[in-house]
């Protein structure tokens, strides 16, 4: 499930086969991996299926999501 993170329709194929959405790769969910992507068609295809937000890595999906940005965008446009 983890690849899902690239398209929803992809995570959509997956959850009807019967992926489960809490397993997990390095520690991550797809759900995780979905959100540091900034993919947030598939961050709400998951969430609508009932994936925890948390996942087990002690650092939330929207967390992730802020830090991967913060990371692109760079220290000098926080002022």
């Amino acid at each position: 499930m983890s690849t899902s993170y690239e398209d929803a329709a992809v995570a959509e194929a997956l959850l009807k086969a019967g992926a489960r959405l809490e397993d997990m790769d390095d520690g991550r969910t797809a759900l995780w991996y979905a959100a540091c992507a900034g993919n947030w068609r598939v961050v709400t295809t998951l969430l609508g299926a009932g994936a925890n937000p948390w996942g087990s890595t002690g650092m939330s999906a929207a967390e992730c999501t802020r830090q991967a940005r913060q990371s692109e965008v760079g220290p000098a446009a926080h002022g």
